[in-house]
C-alpha cells in the first residue's frame, strides 16, 4: 500500500458529556481547520439498520446522510466497511488498554502503523480540500481513549490532543439525566480523566488540557493557549460570528447540539452549565465530596488555564507537499 499523506489531527479527548462537540464547532471555525465530529462513529452513522431511523437520518448540512455531498466524497475515498468504534465504554478492549497503560514495564507505544483510522482521516481532509484548499487540521472529537490509541499509531497522523475536561459532579448529572446511575457517572469520568492523562503522559503525546469552564467563562485564556498549541487565529470576541458562518457536517456527538449545527445562525456561544437538577441534594453533596481531589487536580472547576506539555513543539507552516 502506498504512503498516505500526512495529516494533522487535533483529537479532543474526555470523558462525554464534558463539552467536546461544542469545542469542535469553535475549532472548525478556524480557517486551517474542518470539524469532523466523532470520526470513529463514521460506519455507524451511515449504516444504521434501526428501521426507526431508516431514511430519516440527516447530516447537519441539512441533507439526508446518503445525499450529503461530502460524505459521498469521503467514501468515495475511504470504501472501507471497517467498524472503527468496536469497544464502547468499559469494554474489554478499553479495560485491557487502560490496565497495559498501568504496567510499569510495558514500553510507551513507539510503533507506527498504517490503519483504518487513519486512512479515513485522510479521507475527510482530502474530501474538505475539495472546498478548501487551505485546510490543515481535522478536529475529531471522538474523546476515546480507543480512538486516541489508534491515531497515536497511525503513520500518516500528526497528533495534538486536547484533554477537554469538565467538574465531575456536572458530568454524572449528565449521566444521570440519560438514565445512568450517580455512581456510574462518577466512575466514567474519573476512569476516562485519569486514564487519558496517563496514557498521554506514558507516550508522549503533544497535548494540553482545556478546562471547560475556563473556556466557558473566561475564553481569552483559553483561546489563546490554544492560538499558540495549534497555530490558528481563534478570537473571543469573533468566534460566535463565525461558528455561525461556518456550515458544518458532522458525524455523531450530541444530539441536541448536532440539530443546533444544522443551523448554525442559532448559535449563542459555548455557556458554562453546572445544573444539579438530576441529583438530590444528598448525592450532589457525596459527588461533590467525592470528585474534589480530582477536580483539584485536573483544575476543571477552576477559571484559568492550564498547560499539559509547556515545551511542545509548534506546528510548523504548511506546506504544499500534504502536511
Amino acid at each position: 500500500m502506498a504512503a498516505d499523506p500526512r495529516v494533522r489531527v487535533i483529537y479532543i479527548a474526555g470523558c462525554s458529556y464534558s463539552g467536546s462537540t461544542l469545542l469542535g464547532l469553535l475549532l472548525g471555525s478556524d480557517a486551517k481547520a474542518v470539524y469532523a465530529g466523532e470520526v470513529n462513529q463514521f460506519m455507524r452513522a451511515e449504516h444504521r439498520k434501526n428501521p426507526e431511523h431508516a431514511g430519516h437520518y440527516y447530516c447537519t448540512c441539512g441533507q439526508r446522510y446518503e445525499a450529503c455531498e461530502f460524505m459521498q466524497r469521503i467514501r468515495s475515498r475511504w470504501p472501507s466497511l471497517a467498524d472503527l468504534n468496536p469497544a464502547p465504554g468499559f469494554s474489554g478492549s478499553n479495560v485491557r488498554l487502560m490496565l497495559s497503560i498501568l504496567n510499569p514495564v510495558a514500553c510507551r507505544r513507539t510503533e507506527k502503523t498504517t490503519n483504518e483510522y487513519g486512512a479515513l482521516i485522510a479521507a475527510i481532509l482530502e474530501a474538505s480540500r475539495v472546498r478548501d484548499p487551505a485546510l490543515v487540521y481535522v478536529v475529531d472529537s471522538s474523546k476515546s481513549i480507543h480512538g486516541l490509541d489508534q491515531l497515536s499509531r497511525a503513520r500518516n497522523v500528526d497528533l495534538y490532543v486536547l484533554h477537554v475536561v469538565r467538574d465531575g459532579v456536572s458530568v454524572a448529572n449528565s449521566y444521570k439525566r440519560r438514565g445512568r446511575s450517580l455512581w456510574y457517572g462518577i466512575t466514567a469520568w474519573a476512569l476516562v480523566n485519569v486514564f487519558l492523562a496517563l496514557y498521554i503522559k506514558k507516550n508522549d503525546l503533544n497535548g494540553v488540557r482545556i478546562s471547560y469552564r475556563s473556556l466557558c467563562e473566561s475564553p481569552g485564556a483559553e483561546l489563546e493557549q490554544l492560538n499558540e498549541f495549534l497555530g490558528i487565529q481563534l478570537d473571543a470576541e469573533h468566534y460566535l460570528g463565525n461558528v455561525k458562518d461556518e456550515i458544518y457536517h458532522l458525524i455523531g456527538g450530541n444530539k441536541n447540539v448536532r440539530e443546533l449545527a444544522t443551523s448554525a445562525r442559532e448559535f449563542d456561544g459555548i455557556k458554562h452549565e453546572s445544573s444539579r437538577d438530576a441529583l438530590s441534594r444528598a448525592e450532589r453533596s457525596l459527588a461533590t465530596w467525592l470528585v474534589a481531589p480530582l477536580n483539584r487536580i485536573f483544575r476543571a472547576d477552576a477559571v484559568d488555564r492550564t498547560r499539559r506539555n509547556p515545551s511542545r513543539p509548534q506546528p510548523s507552516p504548511r506546506s504544499d507537499s500534504g502536511s
